[in-house]
């Protein structure tokens, strides 16, 4: 029994040396909500109809395919983002690209998200919330 507390005892010293070596100021104090936020896009037709049934492929400029938690249920409405993919982000923009096709009709667009410090949220920064599809 003596011997453990010895070696406790002998051990304590270099514990609490190894805090100070700790960068406190690197710790961020991250509160993150419970909203998940996802990011939708509306492909319509020239003349504001809605566009349905377009196979869809969301990827960076670097090749990464994202796939939708879930597609939205509104008529023309299409799966951009999610918070499911905040580790995917940094704080800087990212490039995403949607393309949407069936037939002869093309729908794309280009779009700049990125993710807070703490990667709670995906935030979009740029792009369009409606696209108006090609034939």
């Amino acid at each position: 029994m003596k011997a453990k507390h010895i070696t406790f005892i002998f051990i304590l010293p270099f514990l609490f040396s190894a805090c100070s070596l700790i960068d406190v100021t690197e710790v961020k104090d991250c509160i993150c909500t419970t909203e998940f936020r996802v990011y939708s896009v509306t492909v319509v037709d020239s003349s504001g109809s809605p566009v349905d049934s377009l196979i869809t492929t969301v990827k960076s400029s670097r090749g990464k395919i994202f796939k939708p938690y879930q597609e939205p249920s509104l008529p023309g409405k299409y799966w951009l983002m999610d918070d499911g993919y905040t580790n995917e982000f940094t704080t800087l923009p990212t490039i995403i690209i949607f393309t949407g096709i069936r037939d002869s009709i093309k729908a794309e667009a280009v779009y700049l998200f990125n993710t807070d410090d703490c990667k709670c949220h995906v935030q979009k920064l740029g792009g369009p919330d409606t696209i108006v599809a090609k034939y």
